[in-house]
């Protein structure tokens, strides 16, 4: 068994509970003794930049030749810049410390007690800059008093009359610069008269040995007061070849960020055998998933455990999650990650389970609430931590998950992805690739199928988990859009969706043409269909239940009078139904998501939102067309006399165009056995209907029309014909003499025999001797029955 870090290593006090306003490092007069200086250089791990700075420092305060007169460091807020120039005061006041922490430089650049002058440009005093420094070499009223820049030769005289060497420290001028802007002094600013005392002092201490000045500002902030800065240097560099030195506090892409937080959390940690087995066993870890392809081979065992050795106690791969969010605009790079990795250090130390063999960013424990809101407040995550990382009430996903599965997977994965997705700046790179997060995650003891079956989870439950092109995962602020629209689909009111179904029902099958049905009523209420009947011929689509047809709509076809004008669509009673609510569910969603404007139009979300939308929409038509399936009509065979009955059309037919549902109806009602007479101008098709009718007649000869009209409607051994073409068929049948119009709105399938007539027409105009050409024609009979030759 392994050792864990809370069995090796021991914590400096206050290591839990750093803040970054209590690590704000002030330098003044009050913070400079010794005591304070060994404190604080004891817990000061050493950059590259702190040496430099300090070795080039003792050699221009011990009057070596070759010294530079100014140095400047640039890095960003809470990089570090203070913290170097209140180890340059304390070393420069205290020979004894140089001695301690830095022996080899205070050996070959000796010289005394130096006097220190520091200044901060977030102040505005009112005998300026210039004469706070001449105050604190006690020389308060060495300059006149006004807005006056002290030239060249009165600097030199200020520091030629101190007689020892001198340090200035001068810290966020910037900010100092900046403000003088804005007042007005004769022809120009403040800033103008402020800006000439800078450069005069700097071109004075270039000519002085044992004198130089530091000066620290903001990286790319402050860009007017920078400016002045790069001016005074600029006047310098005119006459003086080299002035500034310029300096970065600390390598935040190096190893110097794990060293200044090991220096400063841990008091003690364990020796180089005890660190060198651990890493190797973690190296053995991740070579066996390497082999088994769970994660991809980037670096080979000894480059591993070499990283290890070097980070430990904390995960090689901490820097580069770590470094994906310092650059956000609010976050103090060098303290802020020092107060992130004491609320690391203190999840770690507060779990009950004493099992972290290295420290990393997935045991952040959010239930602290000190940790969560330290986290929430660098990229302001909340929703995404509350939805889907951790709730009090243990109802966020990854909480759900590791209930379900009874392991803590889902959570770690989660705080790993989150710290690794912090970032605020432009174009981000944001969360890891699954191969990262294992690699994160893999020890000695892990099985890294439980965080493999742990990401498929939260991918498919996550509300906030989104996946990039290049295969990252990571947590945002937006929704991801299965979850957004599923979200949206669950809130969806029944009655919504019901109507879309039976709005996309009535597209489809909208009757145009009106030859098969006039109406279609699309998931009606059963005396809706009752009452449609009554007037016209009506295609009902209605919901399958657990019988063939729907048991409701049996009950019906027995109950109404005019059964030939129903039509049924329904389906075989299956699950589909649970699928077409879900599919219309997401249709809904889609719609909505786009009503609210919840995807941005332009962003490669919309583009897939778009996608989306298309394929829910080619879902709900797909499920429509495969569930409404199973077309009845009325039927009664009319040799039998049976009663009439729904019978089942033998599948519905197909047509060219598959979403003209009335086109699929008409041709399955044309096919064998024929229901649906659309051409019954042949002899044979009129010749039936016209027997039919007949039939529905029944034994009489004489017969209102209204009858026949009503007796079409209700009798199921009725054809189904287009509106009007039974009035065409009666105009027929009597115009050929089959029936016959007995008048007042009757007729006689039984025409009687009619009386023999001629009818005499003169031909031209008579002539003189009184004769006139006849023409004679037969009425009702043959000209030859008559004697007309």
């Amino acid at each position: 068994m392994l050792p864990t870090v809370r069995d090796l290593c021991v914590l400096n006090e206050g290591a839990e509970n750093i803040r970054i306003s209590d690590s704000i490092e002030r330098v003044d007069e009050e913070s400079l003794s010794l005591e304070d200086g060994e404190r604080f250089l004891s817990q000061s791990y050493l950059t590259a930049g702190m040496t430099e700075l300090v070795r080039e420092g003792f050699k221009r305060l011990s009057g070596a030749s070759g010294g530079r007169s100014v140095f400047r460091l640039k890095q960003a807020m809470g990089g570090g810049k203070t913290h170097l120039i209140r180890t340059m005061a304390f070393l420069a006041r205290h020979p004894g410390l140089r001695e301690e922490f830095f022996p080899e430089a205070a050996n070959r650049y000796a010289f005394s007690a130096a006097r220190v002058c520091f200044f901060n440009g977030r102040e505005q005093p009112e005998d300026f800059f210039w004469g706070r420094i001449a105050a604190q070499l006690g020389m308060p009223t060495f300059f006149e008093g006004g807005a006056r820049a002290p030239g060249e030769e009165k600097w030199r005289e200020l520091f030629v009359s101190v007689g020892e060497p001198v340090l200035i420290l001068l810290d966020e001028m910037p900010t100092y610069f900046e403000y003088y802007r804005t007042q007005p002094a004769g022809q120009g600013t403040m800033a103008d008269v402020a800006g000439r005392a800078f450069a005069n002092l700097l071109s004075c201490v270039q000519g002085l040995k044992d004198v130089c000045v530091v000066v620290s500002e903001l990286e790319a902030s402050h860009a007017e007061g920078t400016h002045i800065i790069n001016s005074a240097l600029d006047d310098a560099r005119k006459e003086l070849s080299r002035v500034e030195f310029n300096i970065t506090p600390v390598d935040l892409s190096g190893d110097e960020t794990y060293a200044i937080l090991k220096k400063r959390l841990f008091a003690k940690l364990p020796d180089e055998a005890q660190i060198g087995h651990i890493a190797q066993s973690f190296a053995k870890a991740i070579e066996a998933a390497q082999r088994s392809k769970t994660i991809e081979q980037q670096k080979t065992p000894e480059q591993l455990a070499s990283e290890i050795i070097q980070t430990y106690p904390f995960h090689p791969q901490m820097k580069h999650i770590f470094a994906l969010f310092k650059e956000n605009k609010e976050f103090q790079q060098t303290r802020g990650l020092m107060e992130l990795a004491s609320r690391l250090i203190r999840s770690v130390w507060s779990i009950d389970v004493n099992d972290v063999l290295i420290i990393g960013p997935q045991h952040f424990d959010l239930a602290i609430d000190e940790v969560r809101e330290k986290i929430i407040s660098i990229s302001k995550l909340d929703e995404a931590v509350a939805k889907d990382i951790f709730a009090t009430d243990g109802s966020a996903h990854a909480q759900v998950l590791d209930a379900n599965s009874g392991n803590d997977a889902a959570s770690q994965l989660a705080s790993l992805l989150l710290v690794s997705s912090l970032s605020t700046a432009v174009n981000p790179v944001k969360g890891l690739t699954k191969s990262e997060a294992l690699e994160c995650l893999a020890t000695p003891n892990a099985d890294l199928s439980f965080y493999q079956d742990a990401l498929e989870a939260m991918l498919g439950s996550c509300w906030y988990l989104h996946r990039s092109e290049g295969g990252r995962v990571y947590f945002d602020k937006l929704e991801n859009l299965t979850k957004m629209l599923k979200g949206l689909a669950d809130d969806a009111p029944d009655v919504k969706v019901k109507d879309l179904v039976a709005h996309r029902l009535q597209e489809m099958f909208e009757p145009k043409r009106k030859a098969a049905y006039q109406k279609v009523l699309a998931l009606p209420h059963i005396d809706e269909i009752a009452e449609a009947v009554k007037s016209a011929r009506v295609l009902a689509i209605v919901a399958p239940d657990s019988k063939l047809p729907p048991q409701e709509i049996s009950r019906l076809f027995e109950s109404i009078v005019r059964k030939n004008n129903m039509l049924v669509l329904t389906g075989q009673p299956t699950f589909e139904m649970r699928k077409l609510w879900e599919a219309a569910r997401s249709v809904y969603a889609s719609s909505q998501a786009q009503a609210q404007n919840r995807v941005a139009r332009g962003t490669t979300q919309f583009e897939e939102f778009e996608e989306l939308k298309k394929r829910f929409e080619h879902d709900l038509t797909g499920v429509l067309k495969s569930l409404f399936d199973k077309l009845f009509y009325p039927f009664r065979a009319i040799s039998s006399e049976g009663e009439a009955q729904l019978r089942e059309a033998k599948g519905l037919a197909a047509v060219g165009d598959t979403n003209n549902g009335e086109a699929q109806i008409e041709e399955t009602l044309k096919k064998d056995p024929v229901k649906l007479y659309l051409d019954w101008d042949g002899a044979a098709a009129f010749s039936g209907i016209c027997t039919r009718i007949e039939q529905l007649i029944g034994e009489i000869d004489n017969i209102p029309w209204s009858d026949i009209k009503v007796r079409v409607q209700e009798d199921a051994a009725m054809y189904f014909l287009p509106p009007g073409d039974l009035e065409r068929i009666k105009a027929k049948a009597i115009n050929e003499g089959r029936w016959e119009d007995l008048g007042s709105g009757w007729i006689t399938k039984k025409p009687k025999p009619k009386e023999a007539t001629v009818s005499v027409l003169p031909l031209g105009e008579m002539r003189d001797d009184g004769s006139i050409t006849l023409e004679v024609n037969p009425n009702d009979a043959e000209a030859s029955e008559l004697g007309i030759l």
